[in-house]
């Protein structure tokens, strides 16, 4: 939820704002922020919005919505590890069934299984146009 606190009753915006704060008056000269804040202003874009993060925190809009672009893709989702088991269970085919009915009765079904995969445009083209 925009605008929300935690449970703890800590608003996480002003938490990382204050880190920032921490950070920019630690620096002796001009540096880029650092990745680990970049990151964590990027989630919290994500989270409570691109505008009030960015305004709170002090950085470009458009900087912060780009970071934030790519902590979306890194968690997409998909597993960091994943073991591989030798002798584990075996891997299954890919494995479909296609059905056409032209409305007359005509019916052609086809069931693929493996990797093997038949030209399916030219299949469907000749059963409709055989029909003719």
């Amino acid at each position: 939820m925009r605008g929300s606190t935690s449970a703890r009753g800590a608003d996480p915006v002003l938490r990382v704002q204050r880190k920032v704060e921490r950070w920019r008056a630690g620096r002796r000269a001009p540096a880029p922020m650092p990745e680990g804040l970049w990151r964590e202003a990027a989630e919290l874009g994500l989270a409570h919005g691109f505008g009030r993060v960015a305004k709170t925190l002090g950085l470009d809009y458009n900087s912060l919505k780009k970071r934030a672009a790519s902590v979306a893709r890194a968690h997409d989702g998909a597993p960091d590890f994943v073991e591989i088991l030798r002798g584990g269970l075996p891997m299954r085919q890919p494995e479909c069934t296609i059905e056409m009915d032209d409305g007359t009765g005509a019916k052609l079904r086809i069931h693929l299984a493996g990797p093997a995969v038949p030209d399916l445009a030219e299949l469907s083209r000749s059963f409709w146009e055989g029909q003719r």
